[in-house]
């Protein structure tokens, strides 16, 4: 079996053509790759948390993975915002203000997602344990968090024209940094 290729895609059809994808395109599978990140964590969590993290069947799951989108998301995109404002001032303050307005945005996110599940699934979906269970629901939306980026990291990995899986598996645990200034106000 020398010299054979365990991966081929020659002859698999495309899923987006042969075109480059579209910004909507690239929005719809971004969602729906998150979505079904957030499903499988949430599914994790709901299995293996010895009942800490409770849903009562495969539709609640996947409503609660689809709702949990749009409030995560939104945070994140003002917590971005928030950071290239701070980014273009002068002064030594900025930096502070930085830190502690992004911290502020993603944890008031927190309870957006919160009073967001609450609202549409009711006792559907549980969290228990301490301070009423947020520190579970922080504890979910930080994994899921988590694999989004690893699942993004895996995508952007496999986009590199020298990546090839075959001989380098210990890429893919590696951070990708766009070549950029990598996200950071300098």
């Amino acid at each position: 079996m020398r010299g054979v290729n365990i991966i081929s895609f020659d002859g698999m059809p495309t899923l987006l053509g042969p075109e480059p994808p579209s910004n909507r395109q690239r929005v719809l599978i971004y969602y729906v790759a998150a979505t079904l990140t957030d499903l499988v964590v949430l599914g994790a969590f709901d299995e293996y948390s010895s009942s800490k993290v409770q849903v009562e069947g495969f539709g609640t799951l996947l409503l609660a993975a689809v709702a949990m989108q749009m409030p995560l998301h939104i945070a994140i995109a003002a917590e971005h915002r928030w950071s290239h404002y701070c980014c273009s001032k002068k002064g030594k303050l900025w930096p502070l203000l930085r830190f502690l307005g992004a911290w502020f945005l993603l944890f008031a996110g927190k309870f957006v997602v919160l009073a967001t599940l609450s609202f549409i699934l009711g006792d559907k979906l549980r969290f228990d344990g301490a301070m009423r269970g947020f520190v579970w629901l922080i504890l979910v939306v930080a994994v899921m968090l988590a694999a989004e980026e690893a699942l993004l990291t895996v995508y952007r990995k496999l986009a590199d024209p020298e990546f090839d899986p075959q001989e380098d598996f210990s890429a893919v645990g590696r951070r990708y940094d766009p070549p950029d200034n990598g996200g950071s106000c300098q």
